[in-house]
């Protein structure tokens, strides 16, 4: 018997970077039912070769393969990912992933089941290019500017050829350099749905800047601070949380993200569903999310500061 999990992994605003639904071959079910149904979101020349309650997957006429992924319910596309079999072990081609209202999330390609080529993310909530840049063998190189919601550059990171370091500039409203500093840097993982790595990239501009965090770590600093306030999250969230029945029956996979605000006085407010596989685990995690306490404020300067947080809940059955 398969056991259910669900995978909870906190990412601050100023550490974006995202878990995506595992791409594995368990999309191996088929239905008459489900073909029907998804026989016109076909591609020009592609034959269905098998499809289910939320994906479908399509041979190509070269012989590659399309699995699209759907949020059922809202009857949004979330993945676009092209493999070279059957079994969808080997990426290659084009990759696109979108959120539930629709906006980008990423445009890129593959080769050899690593990111190649030009890749361009998206915000959530004007469609916006973000980060764009290259990618060789699945690592960032060259340059990759970061824009604002206006076009404007605000910063460019320069990978470096021994894989090892970046240089990053920073930028104000009138495109002038006001900051720059030397990254340590690692491999993205090819299931990070953002890029470059937010974390480093973040963590360079972070000048004055305390993390709100759970109650019971403000005593502390720096990465002991930030590992207690992820642990005791996450307790509170595993301590609630279950795998909704609906999801188990229908074998819905994924990971569900989240959005939300902790306010100068330590409330969670605004809270954003940025894709939720599926009905049932969106209302299973908002009920969660809604249901947390009060946290202690980050501040800027030693002044309380509203800090912004991003919730992926990775649902898989294990």
């Amino acid at each position: 018997m398969k056991q259910l999990k669900a995978k909870i992994t906190l990412l601050s605003f100023l550490s974006f970077g995202l878990l995506s639904t595992s791409l594995l071959a368990q999309y191996k079910d088929t239905h008459a039912d489900y073909k029907k149904f998804y026989a016109d979101s076909i591609e020009t020349g592609s034959k269905l070769d098998r499809a289910w309650y939320h994906y479908t997957v399509e041979k190509m006429p070269d012989r590659n393969f399309i699995l699209k992924i759907y949020n059922p319910e809202l009857g949004q596309r979330t993945h676009f990912i092209t493999y070279t079999d059957k079994s969808l072990t080997a990426k290659e081609g084009m990759a696109r992933e979108w959120f539930d209202n629709g906006s980008r999330i990423y445009e890129g390609q593959y080769q050899d089941d690593s990111r190649a080529g030009r890749w361009q993310f998206f915000d959530y909530y004007t469609n916006k290019n973000t980060w764009s840049g290259s990618y060789e063998n699945g690592w960032e190189v060259g340059d990759w500017v970061e824009l604002d919601s206006t076009g404007r550059k605000k910063s460019l990171i320069h990978f470096t050829n021994d894989l090892t370091t970046a240089n990053i500039l920073f930028f104000d409203s009138s495109g002038i350099a006001i900051d720059s500093g030397d990254l340590k840097r690692k491999k993205p993982s090819e299931d990070a749905l953002f890029a470059p790595d937010f974390d480093f990239v973040k963590t360079a501009n972070k000048k004055g800047f305390v993390e709100a965090v759970r109650p019971g770590c403000e005593a502390l600093t720096g990465d002991e601070r930030r590992k207690c306030s992820d642990n005791k999250f996450l307790a509170s969230v595993y301590g609630q949380i279950s795998y909704p029945a609906k999801a188990i029956e229908l074998g819905l996979e994924g990971t569900a993200f989240f959005d939300f605000v902790v306010n100068e006085k330590g409330n969670l407010t605004k809270i954003v569903v940025l894709r939720g596989v599926s009905k049932d685990i969106t209302e299973e995690c908002l009920k969660v999310i809604q249901a947390l306490g009060p946290w202690v404020p980050g501040t800027k300067n030693d002044v309380p500061v509203k800090v912004s947080f991003k919730l992926p809940v990775k649902f898989k059955f294990e």
